[in-house]
């Protein structure tokens, strides 16, 4: 007697074979998910420099287009909500002399990540597992500053070395570094 079809055992190794590749899509599908949210958030905070720029005023100051009064709010609400959307938070800091601002972002796949974007161009990721973000204007800087751990990292630079990056060597790109 010739008998066809599937046995028990080679049933369940097809549906395991399947299960082990749907994880493997799912688990890439958040990982592109994520990614999609971090670009959107940089992008957003693009969006909000430029509302930024054009609200720069005849009297060379930036405005707060924060405020419920400012023409250009409804454009910033609409910012901070696809920000909130994405999961991120958005910080935006306006200097009290009106000259510089400050505003960024955590990113979603590393949660270490903020994106940061301010008044002098600089538009850059800061890792807060190796340094502190400083957005509040000390000493009359108002930027996307880079806090100094060499304290924490035991610092291990020598002399004059730069340890805004967690070791030693220069300072990243677009970034300013306080000791």
């Amino acid at each position: 007697m010739n008998k066809k079809g599937f046995t028990l055992i080679e049933v369940l190794t097809v549906i395991m074979i399947i299960a082990i590749l749907a994880s493997i899509v799912l688990v890439s599908l958040e990982t592109a998910r994520n990614r999609t949210k971090d670009v959107t958030i940089q992008h957003q905070l693009g969006q909000l420099r430029s509302l930024a720029e054009a609200s720069y005023s005849l009297e060379r100051g930036y405005e707060d287009i924060s405020s419920s009064s400012h023409p250009d709010n409804p454009k910033y609400n609409l910012v901070a909500a696809k920000i909130l959307e994405m999961e991120g938070s958005l910080e935006w800091e306006l200097s009290a002399d009106n000259k510089e601002y400050c505003a960024h972002s955590n990113l979603i796949r590393n949660p270490d990540d903020v994106f940061c974007v301010d008044s002098t161009g600089n538009a850059v990721i800061i890792d807060l597992a190796v340094a502190d973000l400083d957005c509040d204007g000390t000493a009359g800087v108002f930027v996307c500053q880079v806090l100094s751990l060499c304290a924490d990292l035991g610092d291990p630079c020598t002399a004059g070395a730069d340890c805004c990056s967690g070791t030693c060597g220069p300072p990243m790109p677009n970034q300013v570094c306080i000791e």
